[in-house]
């Protein structure tokens, strides 16, 4: 569905739209070491095909196949320095294998069972999605051991497709013991440049001090900013790197990061062709390694903006990704969408794209693959054979390729042997532009009310210097548009975070009307919005009629014991909602029938239900919305 083209310069921060399935943009799902951390790490690769998958035992009874595969291995770690140490976790490169596979597990020295915590990002917690991913989780120091260490996995039922075959894989893992720093010789240092509140231009010069630990081996610089995932937890805005091995890498090290300096001066030029315009919004950090393997985490330097000198680049994130996004003989068309809010002065473009076998190494003769967007652009030859690949391709024609609206990224392939997994979240553009660009706003739509006002709702995904609103309409025509009295609206000033917006125009409507926004800057430059239609004579009074679906975040939130969450529906038609927990658990259905087009509140109240984040979920017809909420007691 095409959403009105409601655009105007806010900032040049074009579509941070970073709610993927509801999440804040500042959910980090799993957080890297905090600063003042100080740690080593232990690295190991599984070599080989018998080591980096784990299956269910009992798949054996149903597949012969799985058989093969049993009993899953012991793999031998070395010893660990507990020493002084106060925590540990491991970080593993998870395969989703099986989509639907729960519970993975794992052990360290035969103690009890430990559990790969699925995704929150997706509708049904990860785990129906092709997924790999960055998962970090706790280890009691009790479960390791000083000599030799021997990790376990385990698999349960695979239960979103009746597939009954549970698998799962891990290519590597890192363990990461923490340690009082007061009690070990630890390197220490800060980042000198940049500062906190400075802004950076393209390609900047990221600089450390560094001192201690025996003499200083690395300094790895991380950035938390808005951009592409790769980790593969579906959040945008975090600190970027991952841990995912590229075939015939023999360890776990950090990737997709700012930059790595190995000798004095500590200091790295953090390329940014790939990082979107941002204002106020980007952190730093280093980590430091000493020759004595300890590892320590400076503070943080905060509130910096990132902004090209010339032109602007904007990520253009995935939408309606499909749970199975797997490619082959039996389903041999799949793809997700992206909407492109300025088609205008395009200047190149990157596809994005996270893919397990994307090469298909095993076709045989007959068979064939293609990665298109918009049916038009043919992706050069990429991915890996049965292996892990993030690729960045250049499209080429872009400014002839890509175009405002709906844009379509689609897999083929006709292999009978395996086929290709398009790893969650799902296929993204970066689209450069040769000047700073309109911005689209999240929704803007009317509903018409019972006594004839309209009622105007609008999101900015994120504003620079935004004083604020007016509310302008026009009679029968886009031409004639004038100011409403008394309709100014506050705007947030600079801000990336989401924010929501109303004005109700009490004139009861009485033909054909337009009404657009006029957004203001701190400097008193204004920008015009697109109109929206309102026609008295086709629209239902009573309950209003939007003009597009939309699902809006529930009010008061986080909330104790009830909020309200507000929909609407263009059109009439079966609508459920449901609320899952974090586990992707279904805990209550919130609506289940068929309405008439409208717009609806329902009230949720969470008696008997415990504190923590769930999700609500709206399926309409084709449209599909998932958000987040917290229930704190």
């Amino acid at each position: 569905m095409n959403l009105p083209k409601s655009i105007f310069r806010i900032c040049t921060l074009a579509a941070v739209a970073a709610l993927v399935a509801g999440q804040s943009a500042f959910t980090q799902i799993f957080p890297p070491p905090p600063p003042g951390s100080v740690y080593r790490e232990y690295s190991h690769t599984m070599h080989g095909e018998s080591k980096w998958r784990v299956t269910d035992p009992d798949a054996a009874n149903y597949f012969e196949a799985a058989a093969d595969e049993l009993p899953n291995p012991e793999i031998y770690l070395p010893g660990v320095d507990l020493s002084n140490a106060t925590r540990a976790e491991i970080v593993i490169s998870v395969w989703g294998g099986h989509t639907g596979t729960s519970p993975k597990l794992f052990r360290l020295n035969y103690n009890s069972w430990l559990t790969v915590p699925e995704l929150e990002t997706t509708p049904t917690a990860g785990q129906c999605y092709m997924s790999q991913y960055n998962a970090t989780v706790d280890v009691p120091l009790s479960h390791l051991s000083g000599s030799s260490n021997v990790l376990e996995g385990d698999a349960g039922d695979q239960d979103c497709y009746s597939f009954n075959w549970g698998q799962w894989g891990w290519y590597g893992v890192i363990i990461r013991v923490y340690y009082d720093p007061s009690s070990v010789d630890n390197p220490t240092g800060s980042i000198t440049s940049p500062s906190s509140g400075g802004t950076v231009n393209e390609d900047p010069t990221i600089t450390a001090s560094a001192s201690g630990g025996g003499g200083i081996e690395r300094v790895d610089f991380l950035a938390r900013h808005y951009g592409f995932d790769t980790d593969g937890d579906g959040v945008y805005t975090e600190y970027h790197r991952d841990y995912h091995i590229d075939e015939g890498e023999s360890a776990m090290n950090v990737r997709n990061h700012v930059g790595t300096a190995y000798g004095s001066p500590y200091s790295v030029t953090w390329y940014t062709d790939q990082v979107p315009d941002q204002p106020g919004s980007v952190s730093l950090v280093a980590r430091i390694k000493g020759n004595n393997g300890l590892w320590y985490v400076t503070d943080e330097v905060t509130g910096i903006t990132f902004s090209r000198l010339t032109g602007a680049l904007v990520l253009y994130t995935p939408s309606n990704v499909p749970e199975n996004y797997w490619v082959r003989e039996d389903k041999q068309y799949k793809q997700n969408n992206v909407e492109i809010s300025n088609g205008s002065g395009i200047t190149g473009a990157l596809l994005h794209v996270r893919t397990w076998n994307g090469i298909n190494g095993s076709m045989e003769a007959g068979e064939s693959k293609h990665l298109l967007v918009n049916g038009s652009w043919s992706a050069p030859e990429h991915g890996a054979n049965h292996y892990y690949m993030y690729d960045v391709l250049a499209v080429s024609g872009a400014s002839s390729v890509l175009y405002a609206g709906t844009n379509t990224v689609e897999f083929f392939t006709n292999t009978v042997h395996h086929g290709i997994e398009i790893l969650w979240p799902g296929a993204a553009i970066s689209v450069a532009y040769s000047a700073p660009v309109p911005i689209e706003l999240a929704s803007f739509f009317a509903t018409v009310l019972s006594d004839g006002g309209v009622r105007l709702d609008w999101r900015t995904v994120s504003e620079t210097n935004n004083y604020g609103f007016e509310v302008q309409k026009s009679l029968e025509t886009t031409d004639d548009f004038q100011t409403i009295p008394d309709s100014f609206v506050p705007g947030h000033g600079t801000t990336i975070e989401p924010h929501d917006y109303s004005y109700t125009d009490p004139a009861p409507v009485t033909g054909v009307t337009y009404y657009r926004l006029k957004q203001i800057d701190l400097d008193n430059s204004v920008h015009y919005s697109e109109p929206v239609r309102v026609d008295r004579v086709t629209s239902v009074a009573g309950n209003g009629i939007p003009f597009q679906y939309f699902l809006s975040q529930n009010h008061p939130n986080p909330f104790n014991p009830s909020t309200t969450i507000r929909y609407g529906l263009p059109h009439a038609g079966m609508v459920t909602m449901q609320l899952y927990d974090v586990v992707g658990q279904r805990v209550r259905s919130l609506v289940r029938e068929r309405q008439e087009a409208g717009s609806y509140e329902v009230r949720l109240d969470a008696g008997g239900l415990p504190s923590g984040t769930y999700f609500y979920r709206l399926q309409s017809g084709t449209f599909v919305e998932t958000k987040k909420l917290t229930l704190v007691r």
